[in-house]
């Protein structure tokens, strides 16, 4: 059992590898899944696969999250549990992710999971202290959930986006499909399959590997490709390309659906009564105050106001929906295609309810 604690802390690590501190008192409280693409091998190409409501070729999953005459599994645990108002845990230790795109999701989580503890880190990292047991909930990369056994989403609270995402970007300085070595940023997980997946199947090509530290920029790599996430890839670079790809974009042009790129996972072994809605309510509160969440991150950030709110309000949305799940299902059948994720991986959500 986790002991409670008198206070909220939240703990930011910088880029400098500094751990910024703040703590909150908390308030007195009162009274076999079926495969969307078959096992041949499959050349997408331009091939651009229309947008919900529209009709589909068989095989290429709907809004509803079907597959032609095939439903998507999806795991409904307690759904029961969804019909009484449960008390979380006394203590919840939560990782976000230390860039501008979660600040709506951790809003007033002091007040709402008083007594918890959250953490903000890289995506990376927030997946490694999940999966070694330091959190019992974290904003991890989507791609980590398919990685790992025993994972469950337990919120419809998610990052996605459904076009131009600004904050992942592909920096290539031959043409994609001679693209031979690559400098993965080291704070991706999500990104960084998402980018070989792209290269793979809309150009053929299979680069090596390498990585970038998380305080570097594309000049500090002579590599063909260089991949940026996170608030440093919403500057412009001081370098020219022959081709910028912001790989939210890709994704939506090429598929039609949205990409997630990161949601609240535990382990379903923990317990997260009531921790669900919190989550959903910290997301609903932020949205509620996202100008102001711009204003402040923006001065931080040295990039203007507007730039900001456009990127939290336009380029990104944070409801998981069935074009999300469906979305989320085609990235794994594309990933388990070049052996980058486990095959065998299920969507498993909780109790909550999406729409």
């Amino acid at each position: 059992m986790i002991p409670s604690v008198t206070a909220v802390i939240l703990t930011n690590r910088t880029l400098t590898g500094f751990v910024n501190t703040w703590v909150f008192e908390p308030p007195v409280e009162s009274t076999q899944r079926p495969s969307i693409l078959d096992s041949r091998p499959v050349n997408l190409g331009s091939r651009r696969w229309k947008r919900p409501g529209q009709q589909r070729h068989q095989g290429i999953p709907n809004a509803e999250g079907t597959v032609g005459s095939e439903q998507i599994m999806i795991m409904q645990q307690d759904s029961a549990k969804s019909k009484t108002v449960a008390r979380p845990p006394a203590s919840v230790r939560l990782g976000a992710v230390s860039y501008l795109n979660s600040r709506p999701l951790i809003q007033d989580l002091s007040e709402l999971l008083p007594g918890s503890s959250v953490e903000l880190d890289y995506p990376s990292r927030l997946a490694d202290s999940l999966a070694d047991g330091e959190m019992d909930v974290a904003l991890i990369p989507s791609i980590e959930y398919f990685r790992r056994p025993g994972y469950e989403i337990i919120s419809d609270a998610c990052v996605a986006a459904r076009g131009e995402v600004m904050s992942v970007k592909l920096y290539c300085r031959v043409h994609p499909g001679k693209v031979r070595r690559m400098a993965l940023d080291e704070g991706s997980r999500t990104s960084a399959t998402l980018s070989k997946v792209i290269l793979a199947e809309r150009y053929g090509s299979f680069p090596e590997s390498e990585p970038l530290s998380m305080d570097s920029m594309t000049t500090d790599s002579a590599a063909d490709a260089v991949l940026l996430i996170g608030d440093r890839a919403m500057h412009t670079p001081q370098e020219s390309f022959v081709e910028v790809m912001d790989l939210g974009q890709m994704w939506y042009d090429w598929t039609g659906l949205p990409f997630v790129f990161a949601m609240w996972v535990a382990h379903t072994s923990a317990d997260t009564t009531g921790v669900a809605s919190a989550l959903n309510e910290a997301r609903d509160r932020g949205l509620a105050n996202v100008t102001d969440i711009a204003k402040s991150e923006s001065a931080k950030l040295g990039i203007a106001e507007t730039v900001a709110l456009n990127y939290l309000t336009k380029n990104l949305h944070y409801r998981m929906t069935a074009a999300e799940r469906s979305g989320l299902q085609l990235f794994h059948e594309l990933a388990s295609r070049h052996n980058l994720v486990n095959q065998n991986a299920n969507l498993v959500f909780s109790d909550f309810v999406t729409a």
